[in-house]
């Protein structure tokens, strides 16, 4: 994935977005900085700051932590892909380390790329290991392996599994490296492997620039660069809705990219547009509150659409089960489900600015600038900042001056639904910070739903419904009697109301011809053929069907008897041929065209041959 490239100018000791300083215009002193790609660089804040302190302090001693994050001047992260959650540190122009959270241990650690090893070495901080001349050779020039006969001497703190530093007889770096298992029986023994080398390099003093700026100077340095994309931005917006017609809104979640995206579209329509915000019921309070305030000091309060979840989340999860990354029910119903209903409201058609940027996924990359809406029908999707990197829209908040989410200043990096399956452990102990009992009674209700062990809760096995990442080394264990594999042999379903028949048949009549015979058997024909049978026995409906056409028969059964009230399915139907009822939805069969859209947008249709959760309600 291409992601942003970032230069420093060690003249001002300040990153660049380019290749130019407004501050000194001195080329000569600008370097690209090594990144790892994509290149997601965001400032590090205090808390940030403060949390990485306590994790270099814990392995390598206090005194070296100010050396590697310093309290003055700018220090970046750059978030790189792992397991988990893992930052490169970047400080006077140099990345001097890795700081990563280790999900075995359940904590972070830092593994100090050269130069973070140089400062560590000119504080003598903990964690080293002197070896001899021939040793050095090897290890700095060629990478090698450090071996038992070349360490002189090393800190009595070092243990096995230890990141350490590796030092020649000037006490200047040469190394980075893992300790192996039976360090100290090899150390006794004279004889084999002891650190495994992750990084090498020319022994020299660390790279400490004197120069301590501020992040308005970053902002001053990176001027023409911002207000150059800024424009571009702009007229990006105004030909986006001079090609389109129809209401403009901005969706406005609270967090940074959906603020630049308001901020510019404000300065390229003034106050033609509405504003998009959508409580899904799961939102921080802290959000909610941040929200109103912004949108009231920018002048836009009265122009905000709120759109709320009609479906409560956590009753939501009885019948789904809890959400996953890859059974991702709850951003349909809470999420888009509102929004699809604002949509309806204001005519079935809008123009919508979303805060979406390519360097944040592969599908999004694809996905360009400009797209319309799959489940949100009649939405065409704008992202004005679709080519900006994470430190250019950080940039253009500080040049704006604009108030930021509190949370952000809290180490979070992703503001949403805070218990969102997309979260990394190490974000976990954040939200339990932020969110306190609330968190816990979430993590006990999921772990029961799933009934994890003391691993899986420890792993956050909740995360994944179907397949675990490879890292986790972990299978999914289906149960010996699984709900799905019942409903497939017996192909029969408990009902409980008295009109649930009904309302089943009325589902099935958005697919196919239905012929009730009485109140208690019904056929199905489709393209003139019968291919199933349904009678109503006493408290079950039992279905005479094949297998090809069971599946979306079941589906239909399901949308009808377990329907969340989420309101999708309205705001998708073409014909206002759906309203809802006490117990779920209804259907209007002399309106009903059977076009199947409001099947192919509901959740419980989605998702009904994959969760077992669903299947087990049904068999209930």
């Amino acid at each position: 994935m291409v992601g942003e490239a970032l230069y420093w100018c060690m003249k001002c000791n300040v990153p660049l977005l380019s290749k130019r300083c407004d501050l000194c215009e001195d080329g000569v002193a600008i370097k690209e900085v090594k990144i790892t790609p994509p290149g997601n660089v965001k400032p590090m804040f205090a808390e940030e700051r403060r949390r990485l302190w306590e994790t270099i302090s814990d392995q390598y001693g206090r005194d070296v932590a100010p050396l590697i994050a310093p309290e003055d001047g700018v220090s970046l992260l750059n978030k790189v892909p792992h397991v988990d959650l893992a930052y490169e540190v970047i400080v006077d122009g140099q990345v001097l380390g890795l700081w990563e959270y280790d999900v075995r241990r359940g904590a972070f650690r830092f593994v100090p790329y050269m130069e973070g090893a140089r400062r560590m070495a000119k504080q003598r901080a903990r964690k080293w290991i002197l070896v001899d001349r021939g040793a050095e050779r090897a290890i700095a020039m060629q990478g090698r392996n450090l071996l038992a006969p070349g360490v002189k001497d090393y800190d009595r703190d070092v243990r096995e599994e230890d990141f350490v530093y590796v030092v020649n007889e000037e006490w200047r770096a040469i190394g980075v490296g893992k300790v192996v298992q039976g360090f100290g029986q090899r150390l006794s023994e004279r004889k084999g492997m002891v650190v495994k080398i992750r990084h090498h390099g020319e022994p020299k003093e660390a790279e400490i620039l004197t120069k301590k700026a501020t992040w308005s100077d970053v902002v001053e340095a990176n001027r023409s660069f911002i207000e150059i994309k800024e424009r571009e931005a702009i007229k990006f917006i105004q030909r986006a809705c001079a090609e389109r017609e129809g209401p403009v809104l901005v969706s406005f979640s609270g967090g940074k990219d959906s603020l630049a995206t308001l901020l510019l579209v404000k300065k390229a329509l003034g106050e033609d547009f509405y504003v998009l915000f959508t409580d899904t019921g799961i939102e921080y309070p802290e959000t909610i509150s941040y929200v109103e305030r912004v949108l009231a000091r920018l002048g836009l309060k009265d122009k905000t659409i709120r759109a709320s979840s009609f479906t409560s989340f956590f009753d939501a999860i009885d019948i789904f089960g809890p959400p996953a990354r890859d059974f991702r029910w709850c951003c349909k119903t809470c999420k888009l489900a509102p929004i699809a209903y604002a949509v309806k409201g204001l005519g079935g058609r809008c123009l919508t600015f979303i805060g979406l940027r390519g360097i944040e996924s592969a599908k999004r990359r694809k996905q360009g600038a400009v797209w319309e809406g799959i489940w949100v029908k009649g939405q065409v999707g704008v992202s004005p900042i679709h080519d900006w990197g994470t430190l250019n829209v950080w940039l253009y908040l500080f040049k704006e001056g604009v108030e930021l989410n509190p949370l952000y200043y809290k180490g979070l990096e992703r503001i949403g639904c805070w218990v969102c399956p997309s979260m990394d452990l190490a974000e976990m102990r954040i939200i339990e910070e932020v969110m306190g009992p609330s968190w816990q009674g979430y993590l006990r209700k999921v772990t029961d739903a799933l009934s994890l062990d003391e691993e899986g809760v420890k792993l956050g096995l909740w995360r994944w419904r179907f397949k675990f990442p490879r890292w986790l080394n972990v299978e999914r264990r289906r149960a010996r009697r699984d709900p799905l594999q019942c409903l497939w042999e017996k192909k029969e379903v408990p009902i409980k109301r008295e009109d649930d028949f009904e309302r089943v048949l009325g589902v099935l009549k958005t697919m196919y011809e239905v012929l009730e015979e009485d109140k208690r058997m019904a056929t199905l024909i489709s393209r003139g053929r019968k291919i199933a049978s349904l009678v109503k026995r006493d408290t079950k409906i039992v279905v005479e069907a094949e297998d090809m056409d069971w599946v979306k028969i079941l589906r239909g059964i399901a949308r009808a008897l377990l329907c969340v009230k989420c309101m999708l399915c309205l705001a998708t139907c073409p014909n206002e041929a759906i309203k809802m009822g006490l117990s779920g939805v209804e259907i209007l069969t002399e309106k009903c065209m059977a076009c199947g859209e409001c099947n192919y947008t509901c959740p419980i249709w989605a998702y009904s041959l994959k969760s077992p959760h669903i299947a087990k309600r049904l068999l209930d």
